[in-house]
């Protein structure tokens, strides 16, 4: 038996400025808003959620889920997903080049939650 990812929800601590970044990141990667903070591509939700209590921001490392990789067929794709972002005002972004070739954005959403956006190398 084959089950299939169905959603992924996300606590955030500022849900206005949470659906900021998320309106605009998951456009870009190819999500369609289908009602207030739930995005959907195919048969997979991105459901974001006001956090029930305070909290702090997530840190790499910590438990949990470290991060939400998504792969980009060019390595324009991934430059133009970095200066869109930063042009939104979402400086939390660096792009890392590996050694085998691959070269990967890292981005953060406001509560450090962390998506990568990779092209892989066909080295």
């Amino acid at each position: 038996m084959q089950l299939l990812m169905d959603h992924i929800v996300i606590y955030v601590s500022d849900i206005t400025e949470s659906d900021k970044f998320y309106s605009r990141l998951m456009e870009m990667l190819g999500f369609t808003r289908i009602r207030a903070y739930v995005y959907q591509q195919g048969d997979i939700c991105f459901d974001v959620r006001h956090a029930l209590r305070e909290g702090d921001a997530h840190k790499r490392g910590d438990p949990g889920v470290d991060h939400f990789g998504f792969r980009a067929p060019n390595r324009g794709v991934v430059d133009q997903i970095m200066m869109d972002m930063l042009a939104e005002g979402f400086d939390d972004a660096r792009i890392t080049e590996f050694e085998n070739g691959d070269y990967a954005l890292f981005i953060a959403d406001p509560d450090g939650v962390r998506f990568e956006i990779t092209n892989y190398s066909i080295k």
